[in-house]
């Protein structure tokens, strides 16, 4: 499961955290609901397996700690995180998105 209450809820540019909530959490695998009213950034982790995140509204950007590789990934559209990839998460406007990850995979924040 993840655990998003531990981290703070804006970064130095003072933009906030993306609201995630869980969709579905079974043994197969796990569904959250991401989404931000405007300005947000998820800090550097990884998924210790695979992760599917499917944009469903605006836009968001990936970017990758280890080669700083940038993918913007926009509604109707998806990509896929490979598992323990470092990254991080940006929206400049209103987004909404899905991640789907194994049920036993995990989250984890630098």
């Amino acid at each position: 499961m993840l655990n998003f209450v531990a981290m703070n809820t804006s970064d130095t540019a003072g933009r906030q955290r993306p609201k995630v909530e869980p969709v579905h959490t079974g043994t197969q695998q796990q569904v959250f609901r991401g989404s931000g009213d405007g300005a947000v950034f998820m800090p550097e982790h990884y998924c210790t397996h695979e992760a599917v995140v499917v944009v469903t509204s605006g836009e968001v950007e990936i970017v990758y700690s280890e080669n700083m590789e940038r993918s913007r990934v926009m509604a109707g559209e998806c990509h896929v995180i490979p598992a323990n990839l470092r990254h991080t998460l940006t929206a400049d406007a209103p987004f909404q998105l899905f991640l789907t990850i194994p049920g036993d995979a995990k989250l984890e924040f630098r």
